[in-house]
């Protein structure tokens, strides 16, 4: 998350995270406790700019080194959640190009609302 969020990425929420059904599209918030911050290895809990409400336009399963699929199953790569189907990538967060793959993810959504606009893509 930290090298979204220095790629241009902004904090919606870190650990705990509330997501609503609403109008066939989940959105994200923070709980008001943790709003606003992110706990860094190494620096403890730091304040930044975040957003208090995101439409959720993917899904990215964190995995272990050398665990993601090269050519995951079809139906691996969406996932329903309150009614609602969403794209999914699986990501090794070690490896450095990890946020370049969850970008290109967004771009190649098929379920993600054409007409969006979004800066970190």
């Amino acid at each position: 998350m930290l090298r979204l969020i220095d790629e241009g990425a902004l904090l919606v929420s870190d650990d705990q995270t509330i997501i609503e059904a609403a109008d066939g599209q989940l959105h994200a918030s923070p709980p008001a406790t943790i709003a606003g911050k992110l706990e860094v290895r190494g620096h403890g809990i730091v304040a930044l700019e975040y957003v208090p409400i995101q439409r959720l336009d993917l899904i990215v399963d964190l995995a272990d080194a050398g665990t993601v699929e090269r050519m995951p199953e079809p139906s691996e790569l969406t996932e329903t959640l309150c009614g609602c189907q969403l794209d999914r990538v699986f990501a090794d967060a070690s490896r450095a190009d990890a946020t370049a793959r969850i970008r290109l993810a967004l771009k190649l959504s098929t379920t993600r609302p054409a007409n969006v606009f979004d800066p970190l893509v």
